[in-house]
C-alpha cells in the first residue's frame, strides 16, 4: 500500500538510491565470471566469508541498480542492508531475487532492440535507417553485456543459496 512506497521512498532518499539507471557498456567485463565466488576458501586463508563478498560480482551492472531493487522487491525495506555486496550474509535470497528481476527486465528490454525487418520501410528510411540500424545496434549489444552479468550473478548466487 501507500505505507509500502512511503518507506521505500524514504530509503531511496536517505540512502542516495536513484531510481533511474543507465547500462554501463561491456568493455572487458563483457562475460568476466565473478572474481571469488563469495564465502569460498579461493580468497586465502585468513580471509573470512564476507569480506570475500564483493561488488565485483556484479559485473558491469550497475551497483545502484542492486540497491534499488533491494528496497523494492524486500519484504521490509527498512531492514535491509544496503551497503552489502551480494550474496552477503543475509542477503543472499533478495539478491537472487533482484537478478531474476534484472534479467527478466533486460530480457525484455533486448527484444525491442532486435532487427527490423526492412521490407516495409517508412519514408524516411533511406535518410536515416543507416544511422537507426547501427544505434539499435549498439543498444542490442549495450543490453546483451548486462544481461549476461546479470544472468551469471544469478548463477554464481543460486548456486551459494544451494550450498548454504
Amino acid at each position: 500500500g501507500s505505507d509500502c512506497s512511503s518507506v521505500q521512498e524514504l530509503m531511496f532518499r536517505l540512502h542516495c538510491i536513484p531510481v533511474d539507471h543507465a547500462l554501463r557498456g561491456g568493455g572487458q567485463s563483457v562475460g568476466r565470471e565473478p572474481p571469488v565466488a563469495c564465502g569460498s576458501k579461493e580468497g586465502g586463508e585468513n580471509s573470512s566469508a564476507d569480506l570475500e563478498c564483493d561488488w565485483r560480482s556484479i559485473g558491469i551492472l550497475p551497483p545502484h541498480l542492486i540497491r534499488c531493487l533491494r528496497v523494492l522487491l524486500a519484504e521490509d525495506a527498512s531492514a535491509v542492508n544496503l551497503s552489502a555486496a551480494p550474496g552477503s550474509l543475509g542477503m543472499l535470497p533478495l539478491d537472487v531475487q533482484c537478478a531474476s528481476a534484472i534479467e527478466d527486465l533486460l530480457s525484455e528490454l533486448l527484444a525491442s532492440y532486435a532487427p527490423l525487418d526492412h521490407k516495409a520501410q517508412p519514408l524516411w528510411w533511406p535518410s536515416y535507417g543507416q544511422a537507426i540500424d547501427k544505434f539499435r545496434g549498439s543498444q542490442h549489444e549495450l543490453v546483451l553485456a548486462n544481461l549476461s552479468a546479470a544472468s551469471s550473478l544469478r548463477q554464481h548466487l543460486e548456486v551459494r543459496l544451494a550450498d548454504a
